[in-house]
């Protein structure tokens, strides 16, 4: 499932997310998209959501107090923001270890090592596959890291 948590305006871009996760669904034709959220764009949100015929693939909540709660049913966290100030969504996301697709205007320090940043292409946006792995948390990954950080400290001494 991808996801997507935010205000329904412009800056958001969930209208571009529409059009790539339909792009998606041609590959992966039991993709579903859970858009939570509400605001300007909620109508013409819906009029594309038909036009693509996406209506039972697509499943929109609005704005929740226990949001949070939703990133257990993601497995990719979808951030198609034109520009953004922090990002504390996406930030949330991969603290619940969900990775996360995001625009290059989404700021580098919203990156926890989920991340991966995607152009605005709707053919590109979803094109990575939403099982990689988390290779912040791969001890393959980690090792190496720690035994340098081990050895530069005992090297201090």
């Amino acid at each position: 499932m991808v996801g997507n948590i935010g205000r329904m305006i412009p800056q958001k871009n969930q209208l571009f997310l529409i059009d790539a996760f339909a792009e998606l669904k041609k590959r992966e034709p039991k993709a579903k998209l859970l858009l939570i959220g509400d605001g300007e764009l909620r109508k013409d949100i819906d009029q594309k959501i038909a036009e693509l015929g996406l209506e039972d693939s697509v499943r929109i909540e609005k704005r929740r107090e226990d949001a949070n709660k939703c990133y257990s049913v993601m497995d990719v966290f979808a951030f198609p923001s034109i520009y953004e100030g922090l990002g504390m969504v996406a930030i949330e996301a991969q603290v619940a270890g969900v990775r996360v697709v995001a625009s290059e205007y989404v700021p580098l320090e919203a990156d926890m090592g989920l991340f991966q940043y995607r152009p605005l292409d709707v053919r590109k946006f979803l094109s990575g596959r939403a099982d990689t792995k988390k290779k912040a948390y791969e001890i393959s990954e980690q090792a190496p890291v720690l035994k340098n950080y081990y050895e530069k400290e005992l090297c201090r001494e």
